[in-house]
């Protein structure tokens, strides 16, 4: 069974804290990763590192059953950070099949000032 503790520690590696919205970012002021944009009643400024995991947990995380905990950890990133309808979509792939289908996704977008930071955070399971 997969952990939640280990796979949303990996999240907030890769999820800074607070910022207004970067240039391109459709998600607006984010903190934590959780953005203002899909969660417009939240307080994202003042938003707590444990509020933030209880959305993840709550929101996103639907990975119990997996056996792999990198795949795991993968998938609660594609969650967060791709959608919960794709990660649950290349749930039963392979690790490495979720990294390939994650990084296409992402290269689809063709938003390079991102490819950085998001294949790095696909790879680092």
């Amino acid at each position: 069974m997969a952990d939640f503790t280990i796979a949303v520690a990996l999240v907030m590696k890769h999820e800074g804290g607070y910022t207004a919205g970067l240039a391109g970012d459709p998600g607006g002021e984010t903190n934590y990763g959780i953005a203002k944009r899909f969660h417009p009643d939240l307080d994202i400024q003042n938003l707590t590192v444990e509020q933030a995991k209880d959305i993840y947990h709550n929101e996103y995380w639907r990975f119990d059953d997996v056996q792999d905990q990198s795949a795991a950890n993968c998938l609660l990133d594609c969650a967060v950070n791709q959608g919960l309808a794709f990660a649950l979509h290349i749930r039963g792939l392979s690790l490495k099949e979720i990294q390939v289908a994650r990084l296409q996704r992402y290269a689809d977008l063709n938003k390079p000032q991102f490819y950085h930071s998001w294949f790095s955070r696909t790879l680092d399971v």
